[in-house]
C-alpha cells in the first residue's frame, strides 16, 4: 500500500508539473502574440472582420524612426490591408524636420508600410502646406505621391499642379500636367 501510494503521489506530481508547464507555455506564446500582431493577422481565417479602437504604428529602418501612424481606428480588410479612420502621419525627415500628413479615411499595408489617404489629405511642414482629395506614401522609395490636382500653398505664394511627387529624402517636389502659381516676393 506505500508504495502504491508513494506511486500515486509521484504521478500526480508529475501532471501538476506538466499542465504547470503547460499553462506557462500558453502563456508565453499569448504574450509574444501582442508583441507581434503581424503574426496575429496572419492567423486569421478570409473574411475575418476584426476592428481596434486607437491604432498606433511606427515604421523604423536602420534603428531611425521613419514615420508614425495614429488612427481613430483601423479594421482588417484581406490579411495584410487595415483600413484607418482619420489617420494622421508624422514623417521624420534626415535634416530633422518633420511633415504631419491626416486624411478622412486611409489604408495601411502591414506588409509593405505603404499607406493610401483620402478624403481632405492636408500635409503640414515648416511654411508649406498641402491640399489634394489623395495621397499615396511609397515606403521603401520614401515618396509621397499625389495622384490628383494638388494644391501647395505658403506665405509667398500658392501652386497647383495635376499631380506632385515628393522625395522625403532629397526634399525635392516634381510636379507635372497643368501647373500654375502665383508668388509675391517682399520688398523692402
Amino acid at each position: 500500500m506505500m508504495i502504491a501510494s508513494k506511486v500515486i503521489k509521484r504521478v500526480l506530481l508529475v501532471i501538476m508539473l506538466l499542465g504547470f508547464a503547460g499553462v506557462v507555455a500558453t502563456f508565453i506564446t499569448y504574450r509574444q502574440s501582442f508583441d507581434e500582431p503581424e503574426k496575429l493577422a496572419d492567423l486569421l481565417p478570409d473574411n475575418t472582420q476584426v476592428s481596434m479602437q486607437a491604432f498606433e504604428h511606427t515604421a523604423t529602418r536602420e534603428g531611425k524612426t521613419q514615420w508614425h501612424l495614429e488612427a481613430e481606428s483601423a479594421s482588417f480588410s484581406g490579411q495584410k490591408n487595415l483600413v484607418l479612420k482619420t489617420p494622421a502621419v508624422v514623417f521624420y525627415r534626415e535634416n530633422g524636420r518633420k511633415i504631419y500628413l491626416t486624411a478622412q479615411t486611409g489604408v495601411f499595408n502591414q506588409k509593405t508600410n505603404n499607406i493610401t489617404m483620402s478624403g481632405n489629405v492636408v500635409a503640414r511642414t515648416d511654411g508649406y502646406r498641402f491640399e489634394a482629395d489623395s495621397a499615396e506614401y511609397d515606403h521603401n522609395r520614401r515618396f509621397l505621391n499625389a495622384p490628383n490636382p494638388v494644391k501647395i500653398i505658403s506665405k509667398r505664394g500658392e501652386l497647383v499642379a495635376d499631380t506632385m511627387t515628393y522625395d522625403l529624402g532629397t526634399s525635392r517636389a516634381t510636379f507635372s500636367g497643368s501647373v500654375q502659381g502665383v508668388f509675391s516676393e517682399q520688398i523692402s
